[in-house]
């Protein structure tokens, strides 16, 4: 009896073990050298073509700060107080209007749009608006963005023509010191 119960005990590990899922492998941002591996992949940061789902909340790194792409239309940046308790510090005041969606696009610009497909509120960090900030030679580079928000509550969207040095294009200004 007792081998029947050791034997039948090894049978249940051995079958756990086996349904067990293999660990999570995350990019860590430099794997190979190809442009698309250089953004940084953590949570609270979203690479271009992001599409927020509504009342959906995405959180900062050490989960302080939140983002929500509201029912009511508006995208709102809150500060966790407690479990149960936020404040919000920054939003786009589109709170009322008829917006379908919320997208990070490929250009770098954050945008929000109505059901009829008009961009209703962006942060005009689009390609056309970029070639103004840097010259000629460099905008024939490959594109890299993404947009962090911030352990400090700042919402930021980031650019880099791979492989220089990253640049802040676009941010929020709801940092908190802390």
């Amino acid at each position: 009896m007792k081998k029947l119960h050791t034997l039948l005990l090894l049978f249940i590990c051995i079958e756990t073990i086996a349904q067990t899922p293999p660990p999570i492998r995350r990019r860590t941002g430099n794997e190979g050298s190809s442009p698309q591996y250089h953004i940084p992949v953590k949570q609270g940061t979203f690479r271009h073509n992001t599409s927020f789902v509504k009342n959906q909340r995405y959180c900062s790194e050490d989960n302080r700060y939140c983002m929500v792409f509201q029912e009511d239309g508006n995208l709102v940046v809150y500060k966790m107080m407690s479990q149960n308790s936020f404040k919000a510090i920054w939003n786009t005041h589109t709170n009322g209007r008829a917006i379908k969606s919320c997208v990070f696009q490929q250009d770098g610009n954050l945008v929000m749009y109505d059901y009829t497909g008009k961009a209703v509120w962006n942060s005009n960090t689009d390609a056309r608006n970029r070639k103004l900030t840097f010259n000629d030679a460099a905008a024939n580079l490959p594109w890299q963005s993404w947009m962090t928000l911030q352990n400090d509550g700042n919402l930021v969207l980031y650019g880099s023509y791979y492989p220089y040095t990253d640049m802040v294009m676009w941010f929020s200004g709801s940092y908190e010191k802390n």
